[in-house]
């Protein structure tokens, strides 16, 4: 019996939404063992470290995966990953010499990293870029098997690496960083035998054909760039900057409530995402409005999102005490502050998708500017921890409540042309 064409189509969104699942929830399952093994101020230290390597990167693909997407024939998407490769190597380097010179100025975020593993920040940034740009070239090739097999076996091969360098080191600042580079390079190999992407020919310059495809979507670099990039330093500055201003012990109790936090509600959000996307768009076309299908994911979102939320405010110390460890009590505390905001969050991120479908990006991107204010605003009080985090809570909040009225009034209006009906 032959497949159903909606079975062809499903398909494809179900092996993505495997890996990612995969992806996501592996570093959650084996948290408890990563708690037990490192200190508070170890995992503090390789979250700063991963969050410039992750902010980094984004500049470092300077944006080819769109164009990678659009190019129709391989010798522009080779372009596109030669342009990245080329452009990741200049960035790495660069990024290394800066962080080089951090450490001798005494910065804090800095003098928490070892030499060596300031020395492996490029490689991470190369090796996260390069991932990124051949994940896009699967996509252009349908090659989404591929795609998500090679995420896997990143996923695995990180956490497997850690976990056997932390029982052999017993040095976390150093097991960390060092299981994530040799976890990326197993997942470049993964790619280049799953993918097949074309092979880079290094060079001192890119060639012309290499700039011409620059040329030709410079309008990712000028827009998506700082848009993408501004998206990405919002969800790490926090790390960093209680990092900075607090310590790595405090860094880490964040990011272990962050990892928990934050994991399971993106892979649901943007399962619950792809449905909204396609209800709304349907709807705009058909009425000019959007509401009945925003007040169905609303009341959606609500109802998975309320009782974990719930739990986490009445019980989060006790529950973060008795499956991470003793010692991690205090990232309960953070999880019972933040739960209210994860909640808000939650809802209000898959729901602004609205802004796109109606043609209001601008809202969006000055929406980005006022969060990244906010954030700066929280944790640069000279107050205590806690104080910072509730400052940091409830103007996030208010800021995504702005966010949802905005998209709500966007699903509500009358479309004077149906232009606008786009993807995000």
């Amino acid at each position: 019996m032959n497949a159903t064409p909606t079975a062809g189509k499903v398909r494809p969104v179900l092996t993505v939404l495997a890996g990612t699942l995969a992806a996501q929830m592996l570093p959650i399952l084996t948290a408890p063992l990563l708690t037990r093994l490192c200190t508070p101020a170890e995992i503090g230290a390789f979250g700063a470290w991963l969050g410039v390597a992750a902010t980094a990167t984004v500049v470092a693909t300077l944006r080819m995966e769109t164009p990678m997407l659009l190019e129709t024939d391989l010798a522009g998407q080779g372009a596109c990953l030669r342009v990245v490769a080329y452009w990741a190597a200049v960035l790495a380097l660069a990024l290394v010499m800066a962080a080089f010179a951090a450490r001798l100025a005494g910065l804090p975020l800095a003098c928490m990293q070892s030499w060596p593993t300031l020395l492996m920040l490029g490689g991470a940034v190369w090796l996260m870029a390069y991932q990124s740009i051949v994940n896009a070239y699967a996509v252009a090739h349908q090659r989404f098997g591929a795609a998500a097999r090679t995420k896997v076996w990143t996923v695995v091969a990180i956490t497997t690496t850690q976990l056997g360098l932390l029982w052999w080191l017993g040095r976390g600042s150093v097991a960390l960083p060092l299981g994530l580079l040799v976890g990326l390079l197993v997942g470049v190999s993964a790619a280049r035998h799953y993918v097949r992407p074309p092979a880079v020919a290094w060079d001192w310059r890119l060639r012309p054909a290499d700039r011409g495809v620059v040329k030709r979507h410079v309008r990712f670099v000028q827009f998506s760039l700082p848009s993408d990039l501004l998206n990405t330093l919002v969800g790490q500055l926090p790390l960093l900057l209680i990092g900075s201003a607090h310590g790595a012990a405090a860094a880490g109790m964040y990011a272990l409530t962050h990892r928990v936090l934050a994991a399971p509600a993106s892979v649901l959000s943007s399962s619950i995402l792809e449905v909204f996307k396609a209800q709304a768009a349907q709807e705009w076309r058909g009425n000019g409005d959007c509401r009945q299908s925003y007040r169905r994911t609303f009341k959606l979102l609500l109802a998975i999102g309320a009782v974990p939320s719930l739990l986490l405010w009445w019980v989060g110390p006790p529950l973060f005490a008795l499956v991470f460890g003793a010692s991690w009590r205090a990232a309960g505390d953070m999880a019972s502050l933040l739960a209210p905001l994860y909640l808000v969050g939650f809802i209000a991120s898959p729901l602004g998708y609205v802004l796109y479908i109606t043609g209001r990006q601008h809202h969006e991107l000055a929406w980005q500017g006022g969060l990244l204010l906010v954030t700066l605003a929280a944790f640069l009080l000279p107050v205590t921890l806690r104080q910072c985090l509730l400052v940091y809570v409830w103007g996030r909040i208010a800021m995504y409540l702005l966010y949802m009225s905005l998209s709500y009034r966007a699903a509500l209006a009358i479309s004077p042309s149906r232009e606008h009906c786009n993807a995000r």
